[in-house]
């Protein structure tokens, strides 16, 4: 079966590329890979059924109704979905303060932007064990 990742993103363009190399590399294609723009396109009731791992841009549009601090605590108040399976995506370089200040736990795992596709398979591989070994 397939492994599924839903993206919590508004800025996908520059996620796209990184992505697919890595599921391509690491994974021979088989990872489905969703994005969503906005918060209120989450379906929080099914994350633990239909995701494997879920990564969390901090900053999103004006048009969603929550930032990703907003989604995050949603998730893990609720527990809709396991933290150590979380990502938070952000370019902020300060996020721990800003994850502290906003109530968050400081163990959550970041990804930073602009994304590094080393850390990228890196993570993509310690919590979706890939069907290739490492070149």
């Amino acid at each position: 079966m397939s492994k599924k990742i839903l993206l919590v993103e508004d800025k996908m363009s520059s996620l796209n590329t990184p992505f697919k190399l890595a599921n391509l590399r690491k994974f021979q294609g088989s990872l489905v890979i969703r994005s969503v723009p906005r918060s209120q396109d989450v379906n929080y009731d099914t994350l633990k059924d239909d995701y494997d791992l879920v990564f969390v841009d901090i900053t999103l549009a004006e048009r969603s109704q929550k930032n990703g601090y907003g989604v995050l605590k949603d998730i893990l108040a609720h527990d809709y979905f396991p933290k150590n399976k979380l990502i938070v995506l952000t370019g902020n370089m300060e996020i721990e303060e800003s994850l502290k200040q906003n109530g968050l736990p400081l163990d959550l795992e970041i990804l930073r932007k602009p994304v590094s596709f080393p850390q990228l398979e890196k993570i993509l591989i310690n919590h979706l064990s890939p069907t290739l070994n490492e070149a």
